[in-house]
């Protein structure tokens, strides 16, 4: 009897951690929809998949702001009789500069994405798991969750967010034999990195901590552990400096942090 193999749907999965995350998966032989905006791109990592790992990969090249765009791809998986078994909520996008002076769009696009698109896709996913008895879900969070950030406003408290819901929905589902995992890695050497917080690399290099396959690899062992949360190095440390140090304090060292050259 041939046993099915396991799927993961992975948002934002053309390149950066989502692309990571993918290999990571096909090295363990799990089958693969991932979903992104660049055709060719997908096209060429779905190739590559599947010649070197020899899993099954669906792609679905759509915008990941677009409306409704959660309920088409739960829609198109359910109709194509696909049973998902680990979702990684991984796109994402940030902005830098101060909230007064930003761009309402580019606002709306970071709830979309990071807040939105991650909620109705838990929302669609997770019933049908829970109904299973089994699944896990990993969502990218960050370290920003910890303390705010003036001059990436929206930004932090979409993270913070998502951190939130990802804990909430660990404890609602601690019996369900479905599990949530929050991701929180440090500053990750992607083009997500270069094109939202450019400033970064204007210092030094090494203030980019993590590469995407690290990232990958530690997130892929959280959740498969079932962990509610994983913080990536020396950044394990954020959630006790932040019960330690006022609030308005550590504020105001990252604010610090994000401006200097």
């Amino acid at each position: 009897m041939r046993v099915r193999r396991k799927v993961a749907l992975i948002t934002g999965a053309s390149d950066g951690i989502g692309k990571a995350l993918a290999i990571e998966f096909a090295r363990h032989q799990v089958n693969l929809i991932l979903i992104a905006r660049r055709k060719r791109v997908l096209y060429d990592l779905k190739n590559f998949l599947e010649s070197e790992y020899g899993v099954h990969v669906l792609i679905l090249a759509k915008d990941l702001s677009s409306p409704h765009i959660a309920r088409f791809i739960y829609q198109k998986v359910t109709a194509s009789n696909i049973q998902v078994d680990y979702l990684v909520n991984n796109v994402g996008v940030g902005s830098y500069g101060a909230f007064t002076e930003s761009s309402a769009s580019q606002n709306e696009l970071m709830i979309d994405l990071n807040i939105k698109l991650l909620t109705q896709l838990n929302h669609f996913m997770l019933p049908d798991m829970k109904f299973r008895g089994h699944g896990r879900v990993l969502n990218i969070a960050s370290v920003a969750p910890f303390h705010s950030g003036a001059d990436m406003a929206v930004y932090f408290a979409s993270k913070a967010y998502v951190l939130s819901l990802s804990q909430a929905l660990s404890q609602e589902l601690r019996d369900s034999g479905v599990t949530v995992t929050a991701l929180c890695p440090g500053p990750t050497e992607t083009n997500f990195l270069k094109s939202s917080f450019s400033f970064v690399f204007r210092g030094k290099k090494e203030q980019v901590v993590f590469s995407p396959d690290e990232v990958a690899q530690e997130g892929y062992r959280a959740m498969m552990q079932g962990k509610p949360l994983e913080i990536l190095g020396k950044n394990k440390r954020l959630p006790t400096a932040v019960k330690v140090l006022p609030r308005r304090l550590m504020t105001g060292v990252v604010e610090k942090v994000l401006r200097r050259k």
